[in-house]
């Protein structure tokens, strides 16, 4: 669903076999109501400029979710910072344009499932809170983009199952994050013209 500026509800209803949805430039959508009950196959979500859409109510990620896209949710991404995100299927998660967040993710935030996490167009993130990922015990891939004031982590190591920490576009966090020597820690900075990109979101 593209470029639908009256619609304030979408019910899924009828799509009970929908695996893959889209939502984007949708101002004045306010809710996916009882999504888990109405797509109890829905693998991959992607929200694109929302701002309306203000929480992910109970019942309404459905556990057969893997991949979560929020970019330009602003109202959203209030809610997930204050309550947390919790979905019990979700490996794969990509969080776009947050614009008022200048540490995360806090502690318990995000689902202890994920494999991967990135973040990217953070432009006042100052932190990078450790005590947020250590419970993500399954996370094997940190992305960062364009997070020009990211320079700091609450603690001197990430955690032990992050075997891949992807930098991209300036971040203070480079050096730093070099400067750790952790073995278990690959850092790579790709280039914006690197043809190769075996991310899930690509």
């Amino acid at each position: 669903m593209d470029n639908c500026d009256s619609v304030t509800l979408f019910p899924l209803g009828a799509l009970p076999n929908l695996k893959k949805l889209t939502i984007s430039y949708c101002p004045r959508l306010l809710s996916l109501p009882t999504q888990g009950f109405a797509a109890p196959h829905l693998e991959y979500l992607f929200l694109i400029y929302c701002p309306e859409i203000d929480c992910f109510g109970e019942e309404c990620l459905p556990p057969s979710l893997i991949t979560l896209e929020i970019c330009k949710c602003q109202k959203l991404e209030r809610w997930i910072t204050s309550n947390g995100l919790q979905s019990e299927g979700l490996t794969h998660l990509s969080l776009s344009y947050w614009d008022e967040v200048k540490s995360f993710p806090t502690e318990g935030c995000l689902p202890a499932s994920l494999q991967s996490l990135k973040l990217s167009d953070f432009p006042n993130l100052e932190t990078l809170d450790c005590k947020g990922l250590h419970h993500l015990t399954s996370l094997e891939e940190l992305r960062i983009e364009l997070c020009p004031n990211l320079e700091n982590t609450t603690e001197e190591r990430l955690p032990a199952s992050i075997s891949e920490v992807y930098i991209l576009g300036e971040c203070p966090l480079t050096s730093k994050l070099q400067e750790m020597n952790d073995p278990r820690i690959q850092i790579e900075i790709p280039y914006e013209s690197d043809s190769e990109d075996n991310s899930p979101w690509m």
